[in-house]
């Protein structure tokens, strides 16, 4: 898959508040996976915007990165990976044609899998989705350092949530103070729509789920290998909210105190709002069981979630 983006280029080195502004080379590559590995955040340039990196599997500098940014919890990160190959290690690949992946990556896409139960991802990135967003971006700066780190990196557009995407580093000035380093690649010349995301969790589908920067090019290329559009739309309904307090008193070994709110995301996964950090250690616990089953007109679909036999909540999805 051919793209027609510059290369990640940038040759300014600068002072910030913080940290520190450096060229994207080659010689900076190290210094990033450094810090990537002292559990930092560092902001890099990728082919579509300006992101924020971290090590994905460190629990701390994930939580940095929404600290940051002010991003609910319950708004998923993306992962990035050095090579396409790299990506069965994160997420299950084994039901894509053969061949697909290499076409659409490197490039501008973010592709949703499965994680699988081979997945290396800690449990506390996007706690309670079963679904991780994978990035290979036409960039090598980042691509090195997804290498180096010999992980994936948790990658997030590099603003303040609700506001506009970067595409020059001087776009996200406010926020240098809180990077190790900020890599200065120039202005990206791609526009802020960013990456086309597309979900391929489902066996011969896709879904669409942000047009992006390259949704024409990206739907070409899944439909020349047979995939074809997932058409089925559903609406949910939450039937009852708890909050953690409420749940708590199901989980008398919970030490924490823990805030926030409990419900059910847009996927049928379960979700989590408003954490406190200390339920980043607990959610290996809060983690229910789920029961399901088809309504008698062949469209309804109805969970119930529950922990220890104690019902918190239940919502039904209708397709058509």
């Amino acid at each position: 898959m051919a793209w027609s983006l510059e290369k990640c280029d940038g040759n300014a080195v600068e002072s910030a508040k913080m940290g520190l502004v450096r060229p994207v080379t080659e010689d900076y590559a190290e210094e990033a996976v450094e810090a990537v590995r002292a559990g930092k955040v560092i902001a890099v340039p990728t082919d579509t915007l300006y992101g924020f990196a971290c090590d994905a599997c460190s629990m701390e500098a994930v939580h940095r990165i929404y600290e940051i940014k002010g991003r609910k919890y319950t708004s998923p990160l993306a992962i990035s990976v050095a090579d396409v190959h790299d990506i069965q290690r994160f997420a299950t690949t084994d039901h894509l044609p053969h061949g697909l992946l290499d076409a659409l990556l490197p490039g501008p896409v973010t592709v949703v899998l499965r994680r699988g139960e081979s997945s290396i991802l800690e449990k506390s990135l996007n706690p309670g989705l079963d679904s991780i967003g994978v990035r290979v971006p036409d960039c090598n700066f980042i691509r090195l350092i997804a290498r180096g780190s010999k992980s994936a990196l948790a990658l997030t557009s590099a603003n303040l949530s609700g506001k506009p995407s970067s595409v020059d580093v001087k776009d996200f000035e406010n926020l240098w103070e809180h990077c190790a380093y900020i890599y200065n690649g120039g202005v990206l010349p791609s526009g802020r729509a960013g990456s086309t995301v597309v979900d391929l969790t489902k066996l011969g589908q896709y879904k669409i789920l942000r047009p992006g920067s390259a949704k024409e090019e990206t739907i070409a290329i899944l439909e020349r290998y047979g995939l074809a559009e997932d058409s089925s739309r559903y609406t949910n309904r939450i039937d009852q909210i708890f909050t953690f307090n409420d749940l708590q008193k199901s989980l008398p070994h919970t030490k924490h105190d823990v805030m926030g709110s409990f419900g059910i995301g847009r996927d049928t996964s379960c979700v989590v709002n408003r954490l406190s950090p200390a339920v980043w250690g607990s959610l290996g616990v809060v983690m229910v069981d789920a029961v399901h089953g088809m309504g008698k007109d062949g469209k309804t679909l109805t969970k119930t979630y529950s922990y220890n036999g104690k019902k918190i909540c239940s919502f039904s999805m209708q397709f058509s």
